[in-house]
């Protein structure tokens, strides 16, 4: 039944004597944007005269809005068609048109999906979509058999421990862009380095960065235990700085409230390109597995990552691993993909283990 969206041929070549117009989609969270960033530049290294345009998210918009390999950044609101019947209502309708119209008017050659399928819904909501854009090429990830409709596929399940940025650059390899292994590409724009610069401007001692945030409850290690950590950062030393969007204004309060109102509070107060300015003016990063730790990784700040076992090798730091510390706890023997699996393994970290990781990486409050 899924073939019917798009009859797959591998056959298909993208057009001769003229540069092509291809489009990646990656709607998806922040980190799996910028996990994308290699694969965006594998492809202007392969295709240096073609349009590349990117889909994303529209939070995710403005963080690669400046990004040099791309020509334009379009946002959809894939939440919103998640349930077909939606589309009945006439404002849903008219939405999906307008976001879809600019799309569609550039006739694309080649449609090139990063998102890993992890559901059937998910498959339907993709493919649709594709099959309203339009493009002869359909290029994507074959996620557990989910999406056969792809003219060329990386075939993958998900349960594989591949990290997610090698999977994107297999991706671009079906049409020829280079598979090597290549770092995060996060340019930052004079305006985000401006407003970085101004915020830390009286600090002279060496910053930590604290993101005590993540999208899933059971990825997240407990506030009081940040407040443990920023303490004794800050007894070696450091301005210690709270990042994040307005859902980790609680866990914030309650690091400023061990550092007697000290902290630095910038969570929910920075455009996306303004908190990876931020991070690159900071000595380190102390934070869950979450889209601006991926931001971290890519301006090059060391840092230590909290992880669930089960995403530690998909979505680790994409960085040099003399840069980084990533822990992870033992289940309680809860399956690892489990709620109460992924919640032990993040809670089994103390706080001692991540000290000594800041010791691992040499951070000894010194700049």
């Amino acid at each position: 039944m899924l073939r019917l969206l798009h009859r797959p041929d591998e056959k298909r070549v993208l057009p001769q004597g003229r540069a092509p117009r291809l489009l990646v989609i990656q709607i998806a969270g922040i980190g799996d944007l910028v996990l994308a960033t290699p694969v965006l530049d594998a492809l202007r290294e392969r295709f240096p005269a073609a349009r590349i345009d990117l889909l994303t998210s529209p939070r995710a918009v403005d963080l690669l809005a400046h990004h040099p390999k791309v020509n334009s950044v379009y946002p959809f609101d894939i939440g919103q068609f998640r349930n077909p019947l939606k589309l009945l209502s006439p404002e849903v309708r008219n939405s999906f048109r307008d976001q879809v119209k600019p799309l569609r008017t550039n006739r694309y050659d080649a449609l090139l999906s990063l998102n890993n399928i992890s559901t059937r819904r998910g498959a339907w909501t993709l493919g649709l979509l594709m099959k309203v854009i339009g493009a002869p090429i359909w290029v994507g990830r074959n996620t557990d058999g989910r999406a056969p409709w792809f003219d060329r596929a990386v075939q993958e399940k998900s349960s594989d421990p591949v990290p997610e940025a090698l999977t994107k650059l297999a991706v671009g390899a079906h049409l020829g862009a280079s598979s090597s292994d290549r770092p995060l590409n996060l340019p930052l724009d004079d305006r985000s380095k401006e407003k970085a610069k101004s915020l830390l401007a009286t600090i002279s001692t060496p910053i930590a960065a604290i993101l005590p945030g993540a999208n899933v409850d059971a990825k997240q290690w407990p506030s009081d235990r940040f407040a443990q950590v920023a303490k004794q950062l800050a007894g070696r030393g450091y301005t210690v700085v709270t990042l994040g969007g307005p859902d980790d204004r609680a866990a914030a309060e309650k690091i400023d409230e061990a550092l007697d109102g000290t902290l630095l509070r910038l969570e929910g107060s920075l455009t996306l390109p303004e908190v990876a300015a931020v991070l690159a003016k900071c000595d380190v990063a102390i934070t869950n597995d979450t889209g601006p730790m991926h931001m971290a990784a890519a301006v090059g700040l060391p840092l230590v990552a909290l992880f669930c076992s089960v995403n530690l090798q998909r979505y680790r730091p994409w960085m040099d691993d003399t840069r980084y510390c990533a822990l992870t706890g033992d289940t309680d023997g809860h399956d690892p993909r489990s709620v109460e699996g992924m919640r032990a393994s993040v809670l089994n970290v103390s706080v001692e283990r991540v000290m000594g990781a800041l010791d691992e990486l040499g951070l000894d409050g010194r700049r």
